[in-house]
């Protein structure tokens, strides 16, 4: 809490982090423009609308549980501005992420690449929890919505090397995880 303390000067904030209006008045534009950039950069729906909504919840993340979120920032590292503008473009990358595809069945996404999976659907799918959602976004883009590795990284604001490294730890999990079920899928 003793690092946040200049920040909320800095803001001219009274040093009590349970000054919810203060904090608010204060918070607010930052969170609301880095999040309707990131909506506008992405080309989401009502974006006002949809900023809004994402920024109250970023917020409300922020001054939840005694502000544990902001007892992360770090003056020596940046300025709070630059902190708090970083945290809400992250979280509304992460909401836009998660509302895109929420859970992909992994016989889907076999699907969506051509593997005849009628039949096999049940013993694919339980194979599904070796993927992290992030791997399952990530396959879903390369090969469902047929999008590049520079196309797909910029989708997830990423670089095209992480996208390839994601991808290379989907399919290294879905080998590893797949032999028992490719024996049972044979039989």
């Amino acid at each position: 809490m003793e690092s946040l303390l200049p920040a909320l000067k800095a803001f001219k904030i009274p040093c009590e982090p349970h000054n919810s209006d203060a904090l608010a008045q204060a918070f607010m534009p930052y969170i609301y423009s880095s999040v309707y950039r990131v909506l506008v950069s992405r080309r989401c729906g009502n974006i006002r609308h949809l900023a809004k909504a994402i920024s109250l919840g970023i917020y409300t993340k922020l001054t939840m549980d005694d502000c544990k979120a902001l007892n992360s920032f770090d003056a020596r590292k940046c300025s709070f501005e630059t902190w708090l503008s970083l945290y809400a473009e992250k979280a509304a990358l992460n909401h836009i992420r998660q509302s895109l595809y929420p859970t992909s069945q992994l016989s889907t996404i076999f699907a969506a690449m051509g593997v005849d999976v009628a039949g096999k659907e049940e013993a694919i799918d339980r194979q599904g929890d070796i993927l992290e959602p992030t791997h399952k976004f990530v396959l879903r883009l390369l090969y469902d919505e047929s999008l590049s590795f520079e196309e797909a990284a910029n989708v997830l604001g990423v670089a095209p090397q992480v996208v390839r490294s994601l991808e290379g730890e989907a399919w290294g999990r879905i080998r590893m995880a797949c032999r028992p079920a490719i024996c049972e899928l044979a039989q």
